[in-house]
């Protein structure tokens, strides 16, 4: 959906900080191109990261799909069926004039995709008549909604959680992320549950199976016995000969240059 104006100047603000935001976002792609998940080799703590970012990128994109994971202007209509649906919902009936709503709505944005569980919309002012003849089923009442902006919370079906002046998370110049997330905890507005609609898909996708398929190779690969003595750490397949009872070295044969040269070096050992 379209920015409004307030909401288009605190993004403008927002992503144009200066190129050490620029820098570190550049960094970060960097980093997340090492998660191939096609490596010959990757730790057990390597394979971990790049499986719990596999999980994250297929859920944020199984939750798009089912309108999770994105804030965005929706219709009443729509809103309110969510709400009946047993959505836990988060709506902000924004006025596009106010900075503050302009704010609110940034960071609304950023926490959709950190709570998957909770669906996050917004609509406009000009509605506040539609939403009040329509929301008293959910437990909005006439006096719920403020011209300058409403934040409102919905969990089981009902509106649990309601701010008209956003006193609770602002000071009036500015929103305080860490109070907005104590305002939407008191109304159990945010989950980080996986709706069941879309839970399934997100973990079961091509790049799980590629991270499972990575770990049962390094597992088969550890469990690969190349020689009858379990402290040898050589990974290459070679028996050895004498070194009986605790002798200083034993000799090595393979057929393989590897091989040789240990049993070379062996040999000179016990010259």
């Amino acid at each position: 959906s379209k920015d409004y104006p307030m909401l288009a100047l605190i993004r403008s603000k927002a992503e144009g900080l200066g190129s050490t935001e620029e820098d570190k976002s550049e960094e970060s792609e960097e980093s997340d191109s090492d998660l191939d998940l096609d490596d010959d080799y990757i730790s057990p703590f390597e394979l971990e990261r790049k499986n719990d970012f596999a999980r994250i990128q297929l859920a944020t994109k199984n939750a798009k799909d089912y309108g999770y994971a994105e804030h965005l202007d929706d219709s009443v209509d729509h809103i309110l069926a969510d709400i009946l649906a047993d959505t836990t919902y988060v709506l902000h009936v924004y006025n596009p004039s106010e900075l503050l709503c302009g704010e609110l709505d940034y960071l609304l944005e950023k926490l959709s995709i950190k709570y998957l569980g909770t669906k996050f919309r917004r609509v406009s002012v000009s509605f506040s008549q539609d939403i009040l003849n329509k929301f008293q089923v959910v437990g909005v009442s006439s006096t719920a909604l403020a011209h300058s902006g409403t934040l409102l919370c919905f969990h089981n079906k009902y509106l649990t959680a309601t701010s008209t002046t956003f006193t609770e998370f602002s000071d009036g110049h500015r929103i305080y992320e860490e109070d907005v997330t104590k305002f939407f905890h008191g109304g159990r507005a945010l989950s980080t549950e996986l709706p069941q609609c879309f839970e399934v898909n997100a973990f079961t996708q091509g790049g799980l199976l590629s991270a499972a398929r990575i770990k049962e190779s390094l597992e088969q690969e550890d469990e690969e016995v190349y020689c009858d003595d379990p402290d040898c750490t050589r990974k290459y397949k070679h028996e050895h000969v004498g070194g009986a009872n605790n002798t200083p070295a034993s000799y090595m044969t393979a057929n393989n240059a590897a091989g040789s040269e240990a049993l070379a070096k062996n040999a000179l050992y016990q010259l």
